[in-house]
């Protein structure tokens, strides 16, 4: 994980950020590449910075897969080889704060997800889901190649076992068939809420060939 801000950026003249973005956009970029180039060094790879497509989403390395995430002032990116994890996602946020976790509750929450939250920790749990759903869409995207809904996954969380889970509530592909269920990793740290959808590259085989 990296710390950055417009003012006090991450200098690193091997990265290139984009000439014409405004200095946030600058330092953020550069942060997300360092940290995903630290994390494929750790796990294995080269140490080089990640492509980017048209989409804007990265482009790793042969045999490589990973993801990058920032958010107001902290970057962190993720990385492993790709016979051991068929996707991964993993995401950053600062954690909301009641009010706005009201706001945007009904944006990334359906009815019948939005009645199973508690209204003890609910700013936490929005937070959790927002972050949760992020992601799983890092995760899966370059499987499917498209752009999903905050409600074409629904959350879930088992507040005994601290676990949370996300289910797909549509097809997303032949492969990926609604109902499918991911658990998603996550922790908190300094006002901030980081989760991991981390797809085993074996369990994905022994579905496929179950």
């Amino acid at each position: 994980m990296a710390r950055y801000s417009a003012s006090k950026p991450l200098i690193d003249p091997s990265i290139p950020a984009p000439a014409r973005a405004a200095p946030r956009r600058k330092a953020e970029f550069v942060a997300g590449q360092a940290c995903a180039r630290e994390a494929l060094r750790l796990a294995g790879g080269p140490a080089v910075m990640p492509g980017r497509g048209d989409d804007h989403a990265p482009i790793w390395p042969p045999g490589m897969v990973g993801s990058i995430s920032h958010s107001k002032g902290c970057a962190i990116a993720v990385a492993a080889r790709q016979s051991r994890y068929l996707g991964l996602g993993i995401d950053i946020e600062r954690l909301q704060t009641e009010s706005s976790a009201r706001k945007i509750a009904p944006q990334i929450l359906g009815e019948s997800e939005l009645r199973q939250l508690p209204e003890a920790g609910r700013a936490f749990l929005v937070s959790l889901a927002f972050s949760a759903k992020e992601s799983l869409f890092k995760a899966l995207y370059p499987a499917v190649q498209q752009f999903q809904s905050f409600h074409a996954a629904a959350f879930s969380f088992d507040g005994d076992r601290q676990q949370a889970c996300l289910e797909l509530a549509v097809d997303w592909s032949a492969q990926w068939r609604r109902g499918q269920r991911f658990p998603i990793r996550f922790f908190c740290r300094d006002g901030f809420i980081l989760t991991c959808t981390a797809i085993a590259a074996i369990s994905c085989r022994s579905e496929m060939s179950g």
